[in-house]
């Protein structure tokens, strides 16, 4: 469970695992799920990850796979030229 004081929100996660793991553990993968978020609506709003319109499974998965590459190689060129630090972005350790 984690708590946003500002506005008192509560929220819950569910976890399955197939073997027992640690609290520390579920805590941490569950705190990477802001990152995924983030990287997602860069994503979208840089390199047209929205844009496709899916008819099929195959065509879906080559339009997010270039998107997601783009966007990776995107974040590669910010950080080597400094607009984009270390100290900014930890989760872009590259």
């Amino acid at each position: 469970m984690r708590r946003n004081d500002t506005i008192g929100e509560l929220a819950w996660y569910r976890c399955c695992a197939p073997r027992p793991v640690a609290i520390g553990d579920l805590a941490r993968v569950a705190g990477r799920r802001w990152t995924v978020e983030e990287n997602f609506q860069a994503t979208k709003s840089h390199t047209g990850l929205d844009k496709h319109q899916v008819r099929r499974w195959h065509s879906w998965h080559r339009w997010t796979t270039l998107a997601m590459l783009a966007h990776a190689r995107r974040a590669h060129y910010q950080r080597r030229e400094g607009s984009i630090t270390a100290a900014h972005r930890p989760d872009l350790r590259l």
